[in-house]
């Protein structure tokens, strides 16, 4: 793409040679995990996904920053990740991979999911198991898509909007301006709390 040097912007991904528009995904997986840790729940899984996508690299390692910070170790039996392509952010892989945590013998009561997407397939697997969420297990996912205030699921919010909507100015810009410096934003992503979790459903 700088070969052909045609205009670029990056959404959810730097390159130093583009402009770039992003959210901090470490942060959110940090704030997701510190949460589910501060609210006394003892193992906290996560459900990523395979093969690796940066923004999933980066949740990951939010999570494993956030158990290190109070002092609990990584338990690689914890983390699963779907082998779906292109790279699992599907309601089956979440399924999937819940399942996969609920065989573990002690079962996880706490997941950050790396997408709101597959936190709502996690969520079925868990009901299809006879679980009540979060009364046996929490939930939370990433993104905060249209239908996930409506269950009830907990996540981190992205400014997806917004980001959109600067990504289009950004390209107008480089269009106009095609020599004009770099430009790269990350945005901070915010905690949601909602059923999924403890907090309450109607949250925005």
């Amino acid at each position: 793409l700088k070969a052909a040097k045609f205009p670029v912007v990056l959404l959810d991904a730097v390159h130093a040679a583009f402009d770039a528009i992003g959210v901090d995904n470490v942060q959110g997986g940090y704030l997701a995990t510190t949460y589910l840790i501060e609210r006394g729940y003892e193992r906290v899984a996560h459900i990523s996904v395979r093969p690796e996508s940066p923004p999933a690299v980066q949740r990951r390692q939010g999570y494993e920053r956030a158990l290190r910070e109070a002092s609990r170790a990584v338990n690689p039996d914890l983390i699963v990740a779907s082998n779906h392509i292109p790279y699992g952010f599907t309601e089956e892989a979440g399924y999937e991979a819940m399942r996969v945590l609920l065989s573990l013998s002690p079962r996880p009561d706490a997941v950050f999911v790396a997408s709101d997407v597959q936190a709502l397939g996690a969520m079925q697997a868990a009901h299809d198991a006879g679980l009540d969420v979060p009364g046996d297990i929490a939930l939370i996912g990433f993104d905060d898509v249209e239908i996930s205030k409506h269950v009830g699921l907990s996540t981190l919010r992205q400014p997806m909007h917004e980001m959109g909507r600067l990504a289009v100015e950004r390209l107008l810009h480089r269009i106009a301006q095609p020599e004009g410096e770099v430009s790269q934003t990350v945005f901070s992503p915010r905690l949601i709390t909602r059923a999924t979790c403890g907090g309450q459903r109607g949250e925005a």
